[in-house]
Parts: structure tokens; C-alpha cells; sequence
């Protein structure tokens, strides 16, 4: 009963918040991220990661690390993690996208107020069970957001298609490359040409940058950030896409900092492949 009242209410905040409709299968992954803010708040944060795990799952530390090594020494506490997803997308097969929000920690669930802020990004794909796993989890972390916008997902149509497991891949890998490449050569001309008009920026530190001239006035003056590919993966219907890796950021002549990234790709109808998430996390 506790979820079907959830989900009639976010049906219901999102049509209304948004004049939007959810589909089925978005609906499904929305819920899977609600069961994972609840399960955390009725058990604890280590026990409800560890339950969204797959053996392939990667989460971010000194690079990125598999999550079920990095989580199975760990013992829970009475930290609580609180998160909402305000934004989600999914690809056109239905089993494999994202969510994004604000997140706050407490050190513990009585405490009245949270300690610190930022906004996570999960990736999810959907097994044979029909259940969701999470793919990915990362975040930044910034000053207490002045309020929480209303839940959205996506008003750009993707062009759908096929795409084999090996090409998926390699396709992928040279979107990603030939990017960070052209970002190297010219980082204000790349990003403009790979934007999409949905973007959503996230720098340590920062609240998520949305807007376009935002986004544009940030990259204009943002540090050199060196990227390098480590993997990632793609939505069977080929029009949504995440690759994820280490960085360098060259925050003063003399001085850098090791970083981890994610960027996720949408192919657009019309637009082909732009990049609709952008983010950088200090390790």
C-alpha cells in the first residue's frame, strides 16, 4: 500500500508540477530510486547501497572501484544519507536510465539538521528479474541548496535504433575520446558543439548549472580538466549512453587536483549525441 501511494503521488506532483506524463517504465525507475531513499531511512545507508548492487556496480573513491569490494568490509552506522530524485531520464528500451538530486547527510537520524549537501547521479539498468540495479553512483557536494525544484525527466525525443553489445561500445569510446580530445584543442567550441539544451552542469562546490548561459559563462573560465576513459555503457536502443573515468584539473599553473567524472550522452532526434549530464567530483 506504502508504494502505491507513492507512486499515485508522484504521478500526480509530476503531471501537475510539470505538465508532464510518466510512463510505465519511468515510473518503475523512480520507484526503484524512492525504495532505495526509504530502505535507507528504515535500516541503514551500508545495507541499502549494498542492496541495490550488482558484481559490476562502480561507485568513486581514490578512481572508480567495484562497489561490492569497496562496500564488504564496511559496517553500518547511524549516519543517515537522504537523498530525492528531481530529475530522471530514460532510454526508449525501457531498462536502463538515470536519476539526479539533491542528497544530505545526517550523523544520525534524530539529528534535526544535516551536516552537509550535494546532488548524486545513479545510473540504473533493469535485470531479467525485472528489478533494477544500480550501474553507477556518484556525487559532488556544495553549501545547503536554497530550495529543492519540483521532479522532472526529459522533453527531447531520442532517436532510437539498435546496436549490438561489441558496437555499442566502440561507439561509446569514440564519442567519449574524440570529445575529450576537442575539449583539449578548444574547450569552449567542444562544449558548444556537444551541449544538449537540457544540460545540467555539476562542479564541486557548486549547485547543479542548468542554464545555458550559465553553463557557456562556466566553461569559458573553468580550469583545464584532462579526462581519462575508463568505461561505460550504453542503452540497447542506443540513444542514451554514460562514460565515467578519472581527471586531472589544472587548477593553477602549479597546482592540480585528481578528480573522477561522469558525463552522460543522449542521442537526439535530429541533434544526434549531446551530452545532457556533465560532472566533475574531486576524490
Amino acid at each position: 500500500m506504502k508504494r502505491i501511494l507513492l507512486s499515485l503521488f508522484l504521478v500526480v506532483l509530476m503531471s501537475g508540477a510539470n505538465a508532464q506524463t510518466i510512463s510505465p517504465n519511468l515510473q518503475s525507475l523512480v520507484d526503484a530510486e524512492w525504495a532505495f531513499i526509504n530502505l535507507a531511512k528504515e535500516t541503514n545507508t551500508r545495507d541499502a547501497f549494498w542492496a541495490q548492487f550488482t558484481e559490476e556496480t562502480i561507485l568513486f573513491g581514490e578512481g572508480p572501484v567495484n562497489a561490492k569490494k569497496s562496500y564488504e568490509n564496511q559496517k553500518p552506522n547511524a549516519g543517515w544519507l537522504k537523498w530525492e530524485p528531481v530529475y530522471s531520464d530514460i532510454a526508449a528500451s525501457g531498462d536502463f536510465g538515470y536519476n539526479t538530486g539533491p542528497w544530505e547527510f545526517r550523523p544520525a537520524k534524530i539529528d534535526e539538521n544535516a551536516v552537509a549537501f550535494g546532488q548524486f547521479v545513479s545510473m540504473w539498468q533493469k535485470q531479467d528479474d525485472g528489478k533494477w540495479k544500480l550501474l553507477l553512483d556518484i556525487g559532488i557536494d556544495h553549501p545547503k541548496p536554497n530550495s529543492v525544484p519540483a521532479w522532472k525527466t526529459s522533453f527531447i525525443e531520442s532517436a532510437r535504433k539498435k546496436n549490438s553489445e561489441g558496437g555499442a561500445r566502440a561507439t561509446l569510446q569514440k564519442l567519449e575520446q574524440d570529445f575529450i580530445n576537442a575539449q583539449l584543442k578548444n574547450k569552449t567550441s567542444a562544449y558548444k558543439e556537444s551541449l544538449s539544451t537540457e544540460i545540467r552542469l555539476y562542479r564541486p562546490g557548486k549547485e547543479p548549472m542548468t542554464e545555458s548561459l550559465v553553463v557557456a559563462s562556466y566553461i569559458e573560465q573553468e580550469p583545464v580538466v584532462q579526462y581519462h576513459f575508463v568505461d561505460g555503457g550504453m542503452a540497447s536502443s542506443a540513444d542514451l549512453a554514460y562514460a565515467y573515468g578519472t581527471a586531472v584539473v589544472q587548477l593553477t599553473p602549479s597546482q592540480t587536483k585528481a578528480a573522477n567524472y561522469l558525463r552522460i550522452w543522449k542521442n537526439e532526434k535530429d541533434r544526434g549525441w549531446k551530452i545532457v549530464l556533465d560532472l566533475v567530483t574531486y576524490r
